[in-house]
């Protein structure tokens, strides 16, 4: 999920966007479970892009546990692979972060908003990751603005600052 507007993007000079795949595979899945009223906390890419993945880190991994070091050569070659493509020095840890949230809930920002499922152009994607551009796709959309939106799920906007070290830590047991 997404605020209105809002790209997924890598770095300060990479234009492209990733798709939502978690969300944008599967959108009727998704409606289902919106419409079942179960309580949903979305831990977005808007949370993930403020989190970093670098040479330090996995050098870190390398010299941890035995989990840690199976760990570390897929990371690097992902980090290799950013490299490539965004031209940054690290990698977003995209899903741990709704690990995150269910370990230590109470440490991350978090609000109430109205959210609703939207077809719109699509905002580009990265080739290289993602395959070629369709004209359109879904999004789901989260926000206040949203006032005809019928149902509201949890949004987590900012993990807490200790959740990178957190993450190591775990990662290197």
């Amino acid at each position: 999920g997404r605020r209105p507007g809002q790209r997924f993007t890598t770095g300060t000079t990479n234009a492209k966007g990733h798709r939502d795949f978690n969300f944008e595979l599967d959108p009727a899945a998704f409606r289902v479970i919106l419409e079942s009223e179960v309580p949903l906390v979305l831990t977005p890419f808007e949370i993930s892009s403020r989190v970093w993945i670098d040479e330090a880190d996995l050098t870190q991994l390398a010299r941890s546990g035995a989990a840690a070091r199976a760990l570390e050569p897929p990371a690097r070659r992902w980090l290799d692979l950013w490299r490539r493509l965004f031209s940054v020095e690290g990698f977003h840890p995209f899903d741990t972060l709704a690990i995150g949230y269910i370990v230590s809930s109470d440490a991350y920002q978090c609000e109430r908003l109205p959210v609703s499922i939207a077809t719109l152009p699509d905002d580009v994607t990265e080739p290289g990751v993602q395959g070629t551009r369709v004209e359109s796709k879904p999004y789901l959309l989260a926000s206040h603005a949203l006032t005809d939106a019928r149902h509201k799920l949890t949004y987590c906007g900012t993990a807490p600052p200790s959740f990178k070290a957190d993450l190591l830590e775990r990662l290197g047991r």
